[in-house]
């Protein structure tokens, strides 16, 4: 992040010193909300109603305000002040385990006096220090800490480091407040990239145990306001102070090399800034962050438009949706089989199909939409304006780039970018020619510049679709993302065919692609493609990294010093999946042209060239090209746009696949729902899950020979090149005749002797491995709490939707057990659900778990696994069936009844929102991982096939 404009530097004590900008940018923009006519004000997308910075006067000798944000009856203001304590060596995402106040208890009085230890500074202790920040920024850096020396051995990760930052909001009463019915008012506050906050009371002895949210850490536009409940009422006769604590994670993937901005000393820079959450409000519409396709010929680009609404009070249920516009129908998506429900402080988007007999008018610049909501006060409609994009069909003009919409996982309005092809086969030739599939890189917004797409060179024949993968960071095209990769694909396969006109530029939606990334894009390009070696053509990855722990290693993993190496290896092993090293040989047969600059400073060039050998390794005389520009960045203008890239892409265009006769290949998968299929053979289930899996085929003259590593089920198609001529297959020395078989065929194994299956057969692939297979839903995540009186669980789902929300654009519905429960008897519940509570106070989880589907169950309301009581002390967080579809998922956060609230927080933050989190199918923890993170699970482990105990790996 760079900031221009005034620079100072203050200097506190001998061990620590703290840097202040001010930034160009306004970072604390104070909203003031007065009535409801400001609405129209605050949504538009180019007008924010922003109040000036007010500088006030000292509350005391220590404290200074820097903001002030007033309501018809209180007003805010945040200290520039800020007590911190750090650095403590950490792991990439270690601060999900940890106590984001780690070292100290913030629920309990500090002792602002008290050194603590940490093996980055000398003398191996720290204390306490002070900060200033300005306008809401705060830039922190300890450049007594001598990071060269600690980066000279342990490179990266010594750089990697946890801080505790506190400073105080104030809440004062104003003069008109109505002390008979004046109610606590709610926060909105943003905090960038920061990885969690919290609020507490400064009352001594409060024993009010910490709510903690989640800051956008990866900056991330179009991100939600946190609506934040204060922790106790505040006077309404004096101001009340209450403490903000953040937890401030550098890491190198967010902040960089500080060697690139010239200096050894890792800096990291927060944005924060406390507004009044509007109290004449009740649901708020973000034109903002609406999704808008663009119109080609007055004809949508797509099926659906997208309004982002939050609810600032009260549970409201949006009941339809329509069009000002004569010749543009939206109507609600009628497939979706539940009220669409918003529940106080959440952010939903409202999802309206598209509907036109005729064009729209090119004069036509917005288009006004009323959307009707009801809720327990009754009945509103709201009104916003959207602005359109038009364009000519994209042979009348140079046409770059345009939006295209889709529907994600049944209900999710999602928007992607394409780039047209420049020419168009003539009729009578086969006009389907494979499209380009291009991942863009980390933070990187598709939609607020064209930077990516432009930097891709335009075809003759070809579209080049680029997806968001979710949002910006998206989940390293990984899960969500990669699901969302696919889709846009075969989404925008259907929206050619909605014109005559657009036919001739159309291609299958099961079309092979060539696939190009760059940086996370391109480590996403190797990921995908070896995990979907028949969907892909050829690939260009470029400036990859191979996988987050050989980014940055994990050797100043905190946990690492307190945990059994065999239960760390068991977790561990839910990043197995993403080990792109391991499934690199799935590409022997793929074109590749591997790109990296050879001075990169954001990814090191090793890890291209290390991925290069690797491949080689296996096949020697593999298809693959290594480019390695001298002296280049980690981006530079014509990566892609020059004579080599083109003449490859062109080349593999013509989807000529080479004579694979007597030739042999293994296929390697770990998961195998988040796999396709190699040569027309896919590895369906596993032996042993979480364990590699091998398939090696090799062409005999009369047979096809097949050896097994770990594999329960795999599938042939006929089609394959490797099918054998006479039908025989002889898999692990036995003989199978597939004469007269259909054209998919399922070989299976039992009592160590190969069967084959005849059709129909259906093998449930069951997703397995890692607890964040949940985000990989067919509809909205269900977030199931007992009843919406219990305040610590509705705190804890609507804050699981807002990460799903800022992380993935993925959309939720928070609902309670009894409504759940109704829906699974009536068949109608769709989605994975999460449900929140014990089997004393949540229906749905008794429900669940007296099926007795899982190792664990319910015995007298006392939890069990594997027939061992589980403490009253530890929570537990584990996958468990779907109790309608066969391949979706449940997640039960089960918390201790000893420190209920407590355990609820722990099971929260382990929550699987983030990559490079080693959560395998199910964990068990104490109140211990605050302090010693990995140390403090007691169990983990990933579910045997049809959820048994997997013993070879579990741990308890």
């Amino acid at each position: 992040m760079s900031h221009g404009g005034i620079c100072s530097r203050l200097s506190l004590g001998s061990t620590l010193k703290f840097e202040v900008e001010l930034s160009t940018r306004f970072h604390i923009h104070i909203r003031v909300f007065t009535t409801i006519t400001h609405r129209s004000i605050y949504t538009s997308s180019h007008h924010k109603l922003v109040a000036m910075l007010e500088v006030g006067t000292a509350l005391d000798n220590s404290q200074t305000t820097f903001g002030t944000s007033r309501s018809p009856s209180w007003t805010v203001s945040i200290s520039d002040t800020w007590d911190v304590l750090g650095p403590f060596p950490i792991q990439a995402r270690e601060q999900q385990y940890l106590s984001p106040s780690y070292p100290i208890d913030a629920s309990q009085p500090i002792d602002f006096h008290k050194s603590w230890p940490s093996s980055l500074a000398d003398n191996g202790t720290v204390t306490w220090r002070r900060a200033q920040s300005n306008s809401g920024h705060l830039t922190l850096t300890y450049p007594d800490i001598r990071w060269s020396a600690l980066r000279s051995t342990e490179g990266w990760a010594a750089l990697q480091h946890h801080s505790v930052l506190r400073t105080t909001i104030t809440l004062y009463p104003g003069p008109t407040i109505d002390t008979q019915k004046e109610y606590a008012p709610s926060l909105l506050i943003e905090l960038s990239q920061g990885s969690f906050f919290t609020i507490l009371p400064q009352t001594e002895g409060h024993n009010i145990v910490p709510a903690w949210h989640s800051g956008n850490i990866y900056a991330m536009n179009s991100s939600p306001q946190s609506s934040i409940q204060l922790p106790s009422k505040p006077s309404l006769l004096s101001p009340t102070t209450y403490d903000l604590f953040i937890s401030g994670d550098y890491e190198i993937r967010l902040f960089g090399d500080p060697l690139v901005s010239n200096s050894t000393v890792p800096k990291l820079q927060l944005d924060i800034s406390v507004a009044l959450q509007d109290s004449t409000e009740s649901l708020k519409v973000i034109d903002s962050h609406s999704i808008v396709p663009d119109f080609v010929d007055g004809w949508a680009f797509g099926g659906v438009i997208g309004i982002e609404i939050q609810a600032l009070d009260d549970w409201w249920e949006i009941t339809s949706g329509r069009s000002e516009e004569d010749n543009l129908e939206l109507v609600l998506p009628p497939s979706f089989l539940h009220p669409l429900v918003i529940a106080p402080s959440q952010t939903r988007i409202i999802p309206l199909r598209i509907r036109q007999s005729k064009p729209i008018s090119k004069t036509t610049r917005t288009i006004s939409v009323k959307l009707n909501a009801s809720g327990s006060s009754g009945s509103i409609e709201i009104s916003t304006s959207l602005d359109i994009r038009h364009n000519d069909h994209w042979h009348s003009r140079n046409t770059q780039s345009l939006i295209a919409t889709y529907v994600h996982a049944n209900f999710m309005a999602t928007a992607f970018a394409v780039k047209p092809p420049t020419d168009t086969k003539s009729t009578g030739t086969n006009s389907t020619v494979p499209p380009i599939l291009a991942l863009h890189g980390a933070g990187v917004e598709i939609f607020d510049n064209n930077f990516w797409i432009d930097a891709l060179p335009s075809q003759k024949y070809s579209w080049t679709i680029v997806p968001s993968g979710r949002t910006s960071w998206g989940l390293d095209w990984h899960g969500p993302s990669a699901i969302d990769a696919w889709e846009c694909l075969e989404a925008f396969s259907e929206i050619l065919q909605f014109q005559t006109e657009w036919h001739p530029y159309s291609y299958h939606k099961d079309s092979r692609v060539i696939l190009v990334g760059h940086s996370n894009g391109g480590q996403g390009a190797w990921y995908i493609a070896s995990r979907y070696p028949d969907r892909v053509l050829a690939v260009i990855p470029a400036a990859g990294y191979i996988k987050s722990q050989s980014y940055v290693p994990l050797t100043m993993s905190r946990g690492a010093h307190f945990v059994d190496p065999t239960l760390r290896a068991i977790l561990e092993s839910s990043l197995t999946a993403d080990d792109n090293d391991l499934f690199v040989r799935n590409l022997v047969d793929t074109p590749i042209l591997a790109i990296h600059g050879g001075n990169d400073e954001n990814v090191p060039v090793w890890h291209t060239r290390e991925l290069v050998s690797v491949l080689k390794s296996w096949r020697p005389d593999a298809n693959i090209t290594y480019q390695e520009d001298a002296g280049q960045p980690h981006w530079y203008s014509n990566l892609f746009d020059n004579n080599i890239v083109q003449s490859f892409i062109e080349k593999y265009l013509q989807d000529e696949r080479p004579s694979l006769a007597g030739h042999s290949f293994t296929l390697t998968v770990v998961s195998p729902s988040e796999a396709g299929s190699m040569h027309g053979f896919k590895i369906v289930n596993t032996l042993k899950p979480g364990r590699l899996a091998r398939l090696t085929v090799q062409q005999k003259s009369t047979s096809v020979e097949i050896t097994t590593t770990n594999v329960l089920h795999f599938s042939v198609e006929r089609s394959s090149p490797f099918w054998p001529s006479q039908g025989v297959f002889i898999v692990d020395d036995t003989q199978l005749i597939t004469e007269g078989l259909p054209d998919s065929i399922l070989f299976s194994i039992n009592d160590k002797k190969w069967e084959i299956i005849k059709q129909p057969w259906t093998v449930p692939i069951r997703p397995s491995g890692r607890m964040s297979a949940i985000l990989s839903s067919s509809a909205p995540l269900n977030i199931v709490i007992s009843n919406k009186t219990n305040t610590r669980e509705l705190s804890i789902a609507l804050r699981i939707a807002h990460d799903l929300y800022l992380y993935h654009k993925l959309d939720s519905r928070i609902l309670e057990a009894h409504t759940s429960s109704k829906e699974i008897e009536q068949s109608t519940l769709q989605g994975n659900l999460i449900v929140i509570g014990t089997g004393v106070n949540n229906l749905l989880v008794k429900n669940l778990l007296e099926k007795q589907q899982t190792p664990f169950d319910l015995r007298d309301n006392r939890l069990f696994l594997n027939d061992d009581q589980i403490s009253d002390h530890h929570t537990a967080i584990f996958l468990h069936p779907h109790p309608l579809r066969p391949t979706g998922l449940s997640l039960i956060i089960y918390p201790g009844s000893h420190d209920l609230d407590a355990n609820l927080e722990r099971g929260r933050k382990l929550f699987p929102i983030r990559t490079g989190v080693p959560i395998p199918d199910w964990v068990i923890l104490d109140e211990t991982v605050d302090s010693i993170s990995l140390g403090g699970i007691r169990g983990a482990g990933v579910w045997g096939n049809n959820w048994t105990w997997n013993e070879a790996m579990s741990y308890f």
